[in-house]
């Protein structure tokens, strides 16, 4: 069961993967200081993410997922 803190998290990062989905992600400095996060812990938690969240358009969540993994790959 997903609180209310969750969601809020979840959507701060589908917020930020929208913004720089088009430029790869975002750099990892950005993402290590609005999430306190590691670029490949991030994407992979975005991933989890997009792929349970029925919302998203097919188009948007295809995207989002090929960023995402993309990420993973290089971070690795």
């Amino acid at each position: 069961m997903e609180t209310t803190t969750g969601r809020i998290e979840n959507q701060r990062l589908l917020e930020f993967a929208r913004r720089w989905h088009l430029l790869g992600g975002g750099p990892a400095e950005e993402i290590m200081t609005e999430f306190g996060l590691a670029p490949t812990s991030f994407f992979q938690r975005l991933l989890d993410i997009v792929s349970a969240d029925n919302a998203l358009d097919l188009a948007e969540r295809t995207t989002l997922l090929r960023v995402c993994r993309r990420r993973i790959w290089v971070g690795q």
